[in-house]
């Protein structure tokens, strides 16, 4: 009879060798997950970065560069999606926390590869159809059949690009190594920029045609805003001007001022919330158009004024005097009644030293409306340069200092998806919009000496997944210290004795929550105060007003209890000044210690959760 140890002995040799056996397996599978994923991940972060460089490439008309790194992105984003895509890889990604990143690289492989292949082809395709020249008007027309010739292959990189966004913007990097998160959350972040570039050139590709007046003669309001007399969107309005449009062929026409037109005698119709926020000279006045940063309002409202007056436009367009100076990198010096500017000075003039120099507020407006048609005038007359001019026209679109309302439905909607609609705050699955904006009650040219700057904090510290935030809005005033004597008058004001002394600042700051949320208090410089609160549209606002006297400043400070399951990560926008608004939205925040009316706290704070 055999003894039972002895068959236990005899089976622990196979069950040593099975054991070895999974050890090495599982040897192996780290070994090849980890050697082809190092590989993926140089030649993704080859890739990713060679798509700004094909992108540029395009802008530039450079045919043989753009297809250059589109056959190297190719390259390495089918490299990559190759490396991550096999079932070794795809069998790990079910093991707890290590598949989570697998699924994440393999993803972002997935969505650069699509890229490559589907979106970027198109577009360097145009780059050997178009000529940047061809954009830029020569002898007062711009030719839009190359627009309507480019419309197919921009469509379709659009398309492509759209699809590559919301692929990215469903990668999970939550809870993922900061190495694969933070390359992840990068990579979506480009895909992101890229996607809303390319869609809006597309969009411009769709409705430039007919609004350069391709389809019948086209009439549009120019507004010229101050930011030395701050307004939501960027100030008052100044100069006012048509252009006409026909067959592309672009003209000045009739030129004005806001404070021509006075008070209607009967108000134009707006929202009791508006009037809560802006007070109803929103409705009465031109100058207080701007009040409000939803440029689609404005429009209308300076489209009704100027219809009152002298009949219909199609449409409203804004630019500001920084726009101004990044236009002039592209089109030289001008000079307007003496005075060369530049663009290192037109701001400088135009929003300060025009006030020494022209003392009556006619000769004021008279010289900034003929710096406006003088730099019309040289960006239609042609002979620019090319890269500079669509440069200058990026980074002031992007700053929302060129804006634009159109009076056609079918072009409003797609104006109203992009940076020329205005301020306007837009949450998605990976940030929480949030808005800051200024508006002047000094009613008069003190701007220049405010500076501003905007930090944004958040923490999620609730079991009903309501996250907090905290808006710091610093306002500062750089007003010499003698102020009420030194500077003319009409830069000072004239409402002294009543809410501003000669020489103060005197702003409202609004600030705009997303839809469902919650402003549950607001301080200046750490006090609880009385503030303005209304909804503007399904957005939460509140508007606190703070006086400044030279040479000081002052913190305002909002909170918000954000809509459930609301991003931490906080994009933000705000007015457009003279000068850069520094900001941060980055910060992460303790728990509150929540005053008395603030909202409950639902069952409690069970844990502070950090970003990601």
């Amino acid at each position: 009879m055999t003894d039972r140890r002895d068959g236990a002995r005899s089976r622990r040799p196979l069950l040593w060798w099975i054991v070895g056996a999974v050890v090495v397996v599982l040897i192996a599978v780290a070994l090849w997950v980890s050697v082809r994923g190092l590989m993926a991940r140089d030649a993704l972060e080859t890739a990713a970065p060679l798509v700004k460089h094909a992108q540029q490439a395009i802008l530039d008309g450079d045919s043989r560069k753009a297809k250059a790194d589109l056959a190297q992105i190719q390259h390495e984003a089918h490299s990559a999606a190759s490396l991550t895509g096999d079932p070794v890889w795809r069998s790990v990604e079910v093991v707890p926390w290590l598949g989570q990143n697998l699924t994440a690289f393999r993803q972002a492989a997935e969505v650069i590869d699509g890229i490559a292949d589907d979106a970027l082809p198109p577009l360097a395709d145009l780059s050997d159809q178009l000529n940047l020249a061809a954009f830029v008007p020569k002898s007062g027309v711009l030719d839009v059949q190359p627009i309507i010739a480019a419309r197919p292959q921009l469509a379709k990189a659009s398309a492509a690009m759209e699809r590559a966004k919301t692929s990215a913007d469903k990668i999970n990097t939550a809870g993922a190594i900061p190495q694969i998160g933070e390359a992840v959350d990068q990579l979506i972040g480009m895909v992101d920029d890229t996607a809303t570039l390319v869609s809006g050139v597309s969009d411009a590709a769709k409705i430039l045609p007919g609004m350069l007046g391709s389809d019948g003669p086209r009439q549009y309001l120019l507004l010229v805003q101050n930011n030395a007399e701050l307004r939501a969107s960027g100030g008052i309005p100044g100069a006012l001007a048509v252009i006409r449009a026909e067959g592309g062929k672009l003209s000045l026409g009739q030129q004005s001022t806001a404070a021509a037109f006075g008070q209607r005698s009967e108000s134009l119709p707006i929202s009791n919330d508006e009037k809560v926020l802006f007070g109803e000279n929103l409705g009465k006045y031109l100058l207080d158009a701007t009040v409000t940063p939803d440029f689609a309002r404005t429009g209308a409202l300076a489209e009704a004024r100027w219809s009152d007056q002298y009949g219909p436009v199609d449409g409203v367009i804004s630019v500001d005097p920084v726009a101004l100076s990044y236009l002039l990198k592209a089109t030289g010096a001008i000079d307007v009644g003496g005075i060369r500017l530049t663009s290192d000075n037109v701001v400088q003039t135009l929003l300060s030293d025009s006030y020494v120099t022209f003392p009556k507020p006619a000769e004021q407006d008279a010289f900034f409306a003929a710096a406006a048609a003088r730099v019309f005038n040289k960006v239609t007359a042609g002979g620019l340069k090319p890269k500079e001019m669509i440069a200058a026209l990026a980074k002031a679109g992007g700053e929302r200092r060129i804006l634009v309302w159109s009076n056609h439905p079918d072009e409003q909607a797609i104006i109203a998806g992009g940076s020329l609609s205005g301020p306007s705050i837009t949450s998605t699955s990976r940030s929480t919009g949030i808005g800051v904006y200024f508006d002047d009650n000094t009613e008069a040219k003190m701007d220049w000496y405010l500076k501003s700057s905007i930090a944004v904090g958040s923490v999620e510290c609730r079991n009903d997944d309501r996250p907090y935030y905290e808006v710091r809005v610093e306002l500062r005033s750089t007003a010499p210290l003698d102020a009420a004597t030194s500077l003319p008058s009409y830069v000072t004001g004239t409402r002294y004795g009543l809410d501003v002394d000669k020489g103060q600042i005197r702003t409202t700051t609004y600030l705009y929550a997303p839809p469902g949320s919650t402003i549950y208090d607001a301080r200046i410089d750490g006090t609880s105060t009385l503030y303005i609160a209304a909804k503007e549209g399904k957005n939460s606002v509140a508007g606190l007003t703070a006086t400044l006297d030279p040479g000081k400043r002052s913190v305002l400070s909002f909170y918000v209890l954000g809509p459930p399951h609301s991003p931490l990560a906080v994009s933000l926008q705000h007015t457009p000044t003279a000068f850069a608004t520094p900001t941060s939205v980055d910060n992460i925040l303790p728990c509150p210690a929540l005053p008395t009316n603030a909202p409950n706290r639902a069952d409690g704070i069970l844990a502070v959760k950090t970003r990601g």
